[in-house]
């Protein structure tokens, strides 16, 4: 009776009843699969691949080794832009952690340079951008500076290679700032 009167439910227990609609063959559901999936080797291997995917990220072990790989690319990175202070030669180097057996250790900090280069801040107006291609820029139209700290800006003649710069300025905790301004005409 429940089933006569649109309540698809049983009348005893009172669980939810499957529809028999979706049990019957759907041809217009099959032709659209056939469409997207002529094959329908393809169509199952495609389906297996996307299982496989799901299982692989929901299940705990790879979701914990991730885990574990990520916090290990952060302590080398960090190690990396740490310097340990102190007095002596041997605390120049920086910290790195205990790597397993068998890891590879991580890049020195002199093979890499963290550059900025922005407008300088006094001299360039702020909201003033020039478009333009390399074509028509010369190196004697802009004066490079360098940061070296408490705001003041030292200015760099063209002798001066990055590696120099490297050497005298950068300090591993934070990136080597250079600023540049249009060249003043001497008149």
């Amino acid at each position: 009776m429940a089933l006569r009167s649109g309540n698809k439910e049983c009348p005893t227990c009172g669980k939810k009843l499957v529809s028999k609609r979706s049990l019957r063959p759907d041809p217009n559901f099959d032709a659209l699969i056939s469409k997207i999936y002529p094959s329908r080797e393809e169509y199952e291997a495609h389906q297996d691949r996307v299982l496989i995917r799901l299982s692989h990220l929901h299940n705990q072990q790879v979701l914990s080794s991730s885990t574990e790989e990520g916090l290990r690319m952060q302590a080398m990175h960090r190690a990396q832009h740490t310097l340990v202070t102190g007095e002596g030669p041997w605390e120049e180097e920086p910290w790195s952690p205990p790597s397993p057996p068998g890891a590879s250790s991580p890049p020195e900090p002199g093979g890499e340079t963290e550059l900025v280069f922005r407008p300088h801040p006094l001299l360039v107006e702020k909201g003033e951008y020039c478009q333009t291609s390399l074509e028509g820029v010369s190196e004697k139209q802009y004066t490079i500076y360098i940061a070296p700290g408490g705001g003041a800006f030292m200015t760099l003649n063209g002798s001066l290679t990055l590696e120099l710069l490297n050497e005298k300025f950068w300090k591993v905790s934070q990136p080597l700032e250079l600023c540049y301004a249009l060249t003043k005409d001497p008149k």
